[in-house]
């Protein structure tokens, strides 16, 4: 395993050496509100956009993070995204939340303070159908332009929005994988292999 920068980051998944992440089925009981959440220290900007978690799969309905090309924070609904004004620095740990109330509205914090507002236009019909992507560039659903040039750690999905106390709690405690309304909480603690677990009751096992 590999140390991080806190006790929280303690081992993560380098997605740049990896393949991505890609289960054969969305979270369909994630709809709105919902917070996704991670650790993520970006290693480039690429020349294409970049995902760092979609719900519901690339071309379908679902909703996800996604880092445009010069940097800046992106929320996904169905096949289109919204650029948000937050841009993640290089090779800094981040611990980056989307925070939505409605399918439309949505809150972008880095290490729990408020960084942008973005409103989605035309979000879609909800739920989400497809898969559940972690990492990929371009088309997420086969990898085509590569993997997410980042490192991640602690990927959560609730369905729930999460308050300012509750992220900053998530981001210097950490969770348990039991909490309500938390959907998937993958800790990346597996040090080596080729598969991950989520840890808890989450969908996921």
């Amino acid at each position: 395993s590999t140390t991080g920068p806190t006790v929280v980051c303690d081992n993560f998944i380098d997605l740049s050496q990896s393949v991505s992440i890609v289960y054969d089925k969305p979270i369909t009981t994630v709809n709105t509100p919902m917070t996704i959440s991670c650790w993520i220290s970006l290693k480039s900007n690429t020349a294409v956009d970049q995902v760092v978690v979609w719900n519901g799969g690339w071309g379908y309905n679902g909703q996800g993070i996604i880092i445009m090309v010069g940097g800046n924070v992106s929320i996904g609904v169905n096949a289109g995204w919204t650029g948000s004004s937050y841009v993640l620095p290089l090779d800094t740990w981040v611990f980056l939340s989307a925070v939505s109330s409605t399918a439309n509205n949505w809150l972008i914090y880095a290490n729990g303070v408020l960084k942008s507002t973005v409103v989605v236009t035309g979000a879609g019909p909800l739920p989400v159908d497809g898969k559940f992507i972690i990492g990929g560039r371009g088309g997420a659903n086969n990898n085509a332009n590569g993997n997410l040039a980042a490192r991640l750690d602690n990927v959560m999905l609730w369905n729930l929005a999460r308050s300012p106390s509750d992220l900053a709690s998530d981001m210097s405690s950490g969770v348990t994988g039991f909490e309500p309304g938390l959907k998937i909480y993958l800790p990346f603690n597996e040090g080596n292999g080729t598969n991950t677990t989520s840890v808890g009751t989450s969908v996921y096992q």
